[in-house]
Parts: C-alpha cells; sequence; structure tokens
C-alpha cells in the first residue's frame, strides 16, 4: 500500500515511505519479487554493497583504509501489471539490481585514509592522521524521503607507533563505518544503507591481525522506487 492504493505485493522485506510533498516510495530491504497489481511508471534508486575496509600495515603502522561506499543509480521503469520482477539486494561489495537496471552502473563514495604513525630511535611522530568516509547521496537527491545518505565510504583507522597514536575516523553519512581505534576494529557499514565498512586500527611492534581486531564489513545495499 503506498497512499492508500495497493500497488501490488513482495515476497521479501519492504518499507513504505512518503516524502514532505506526499509522493509514494517502497523501500525494498530484501531479496525477492515484486508483483504490480496495475501498470507502474516508477523511478528506481539503486544501492550495491558497500566494501570492506582494509587491515593496514602493522609492522609500519599504517591504519586501515575505509571500504568504499556501495554504488548508486538512479534510473526509471514501465512495470507490467500481474508480472514478477526480481529484486536482488547486493551483499558486501555487490550489485543490487532490478527491473533490468542495476547499481554497478553508478558510482561510488570513496573510503577514508588510514593514519600512519611512524619513530626512528630517538623520535616519534604522527605522518598523517585518518581521514573521513565521503557522504554518500539521497535517494532521487531528496532529503525528505527518509533522510539517510546512501553509499557513504567507511573511515580510515587509527595508528599507534612507540610513543605517538592517531585515533580512528568517522564513516561517511549515513551509513559508512567509523575506523578503528589503534589495534581496534573498524565498524561495519550500516546495513540496507551500503555503508563501507570502516578501516582497521593498527600497532606496530606485533601482529595487529591476531591481537587488534579486524577491518570492518561493507553494509547491505537496497532498492528503493518512486511511485509517479
Amino acid at each position: 500500500m503506498v497512499n492508500g492504493t495497493n500497488i501490488g505485493k513482495y515476497s521479501g522485506q519492504f518499507q513504505v515511505m512518503t516524502d514532505s510533498g506526499g509522493t509514494g516510495y517502497v523501500k525494498f530491504l530484501t531479496s525477492g519479487t515484486f508483483t504490480p497489481a496495475r501498470a507502474l511508471s516508477v523511478g528506481v534508486f539503486l544501492v550495491g554493497g558497500g566494501a570492506n575496509g582494509s587491515n593496514g600495515y602493522y609492522g609500519t603502522a599504517n591504519g586501515g583504509a575505509g571500504g568504499a561506499g556501495g554504488k548508486t543509480y538512479t534510473g526509471t521503469a514501465s512495470l507490467s501489471s500481474g508480472t514478477g520482477y526480481s529484486i536482488v539486494i547486493g551483499a558486501t561489495n555487490t550489485a543490487s539490481t532490478a527491473f533490468s537496471l542495476s547499481s554497478a552502473s553508478g558510482t561510488s563514495k570513496a573510503g577514508g585514509t588510514g593514519a600512519v604513525c611512524k619513530c626512528t630511535a630517538s623520535t616519534s611522530w604522527v605522518e598523517s592522521t585518518a581521514t573521513k568516509g565521503t557522504n554518500g547521496v539521497y535517494a532521487f537527491s531528496n532529503s525528505t524521503i527518509d533522510g539517510i545518505m546512501y553509499g557513504g565510504g567507511g573511515g580510515g583507522g587509527g595508528c599507534w607507533n612507540c610513543n605517538v597514536s592517531s585515533a580512528g575516523a568517522s564513516g561517511g553519512a549515513s551509513g559508512g563505518g567509523s575506523g578503528g581505534a589503534y589495534d581496534g576494529s573498524g565498524v561495519n557499514g550500516a546495513n540496507n544503507t551500503g555503508g563501507g565498512g570502516g578501516g582497521r586500527g593498527t600497532h606496530n611492534w606485533y601482529d595487529a591481525e591476531a591481537n587488534g581486531g579486524t577491518y570492518g564489513t561493507g553494509g547491505t545495499g537496497t532498492v528503493i522506487i518512486k511511485i509517479n
């Protein structure tokens, strides 16, 4: 049901939304089959699954980079009444597809870079701090649908080396995972936003993969249709 009108049925999980102007939308949360109850002309916004962050390099105390956000793509489709249409919600680093359209045709937002901590026998310093993941985009460039920015990149991980440390950075809005503190895991990207995973924080002198967590995984994607 959208605006009191039965537009069809869906075999998976979904959410009905309305923007500030009263236009209706359906957000598909899991893969399934959508069967329209009538002929529809729809706008289609697709978000692929976000990429994983990286582990970085413990031996040189380079924090892991944040994963890129899932690719986003906007198109249109004409749907026939009673026809079943497969909708695939992309898992980590995988495209979402619907109505012969794919998020793979779109563009992605970058994850942040990891911090770099260095030292010599006489001194130690932070060569560069972790950077924030790039913010995602609103579905149909409309912030009033649900207020979520899709496909945000993950934040870079922090570092420690000798006597200096630097924190991990936040993920891009709305669903990018934050980078880990040194020896800490990156945060997973939020599901159904295509957020990239945060980079792992690293520590010199020993194996941070064994002792200090891992990278964050990319969040699942989504498909949103606009009922014209």
